[in-house]
């Protein structure tokens, strides 16, 4: 039991004994009251409540800081992806002033290539130049008078599957006088451009806009007839010997 060092006395607490000396004896450095003491650890409960709470505000800012970091990032990433990033700018239907469709056939030593459906169509998205289905007609459907050209097609075409696969194997989106699909003119290969049955030299520039291949094309919104006659086809063969 604790002993009073001064008259000898004993006390079941510490507390009991500090009380003692400090009302008998004027001892100044005595425990502190119960309630002293109580109100102490009050004050520093308190202190470290307040503490908590500065730290808890502190980690909730760095988490909301570090989302909007994170997402603004994540936006940046993902965005481009979403974008239709196509030549021409996107209309969301097809354009009626003017209203073609030429035909082409590609071949690959003899072999018939399937041209695929949705060329230039992305959700929410018609591109001038774009493609139904898989019949090798392309629609022409834009929303002024322009020339567009057989190298436009390869490049929305390319734009919107980035590659195309035959034969099991994926070949580049190209288009020019000596190229079709990274497929090039060598001493026994060649790039040969038909249009209308007639070999032409204008390659990638070709005008698509006069070789209409059906009946009843929509010319300047319909005001005027359209001049080129209709059941045009291009052809594009790439020949080995």
């Amino acid at each position: 039991m604790p002993l009073c060092d001064v008259c000898g006395r004993e006390f079941n607490t510490e507390v009991a004994l500090g009380q003692h000396k400090k009302d008998k004896h004027g001892d100044s450095q005595a425990s502190p009251a119960p309630a002293q003491e109580a109100k102490a650890q009050s004050a520093g409960s308190g202190k470290r409540r307040t503490l908590r709470r500065r730290n808890d505000h502190r980690v909730a800012i760095s988490i909301v800081a570090i989302g909007l970091v994170g997402g603004i990032g994540l936006y940046f990433v993902i965005a481009p992806a979403l974008q239709n990033n196509f030549t021409f700018p996107c209309n969301s239907t097809e354009g009626t002033f003017m209203h073609v469709h030429p035909y082409l056939r590609i071949q690959v030593g003899g072999q018939n290539l399937t041209i695929p459906a949705g060329v230039g169509i992305k959700t929410g998205c018609f591109e001038p130049l774009h493609t139904h289905a898989t019949d090798g007609i392309i629609h022409i459907e834009s929303p002024l008078l322009r020339n567009y050209t057989l190298g436009d097609f390869f490049t929305i075409w390319r734009e919107t599957y980035g590659s195309f696969s035959f034969n099991g194997t994926s070949h580049p989106i190209e288009f020019n006088q000596t190229d079709i699909f990274g497929l090039r003119n060598d001493s026994t290969h060649r790039v040969v451009l038909l249009v209308d049955g007639v070999e032409s030299t204008k390659g990638a520039g070709l005008n698509l806009d006069t070789l209409d291949y059906l009946a009843g094309p929509i010319w300047e919104g319909g005001s005027a007839p359209y001049p080129y006659g209709t059941g045009h086809t291009v052809v594009i063969e790439y020949l080995g010997s």
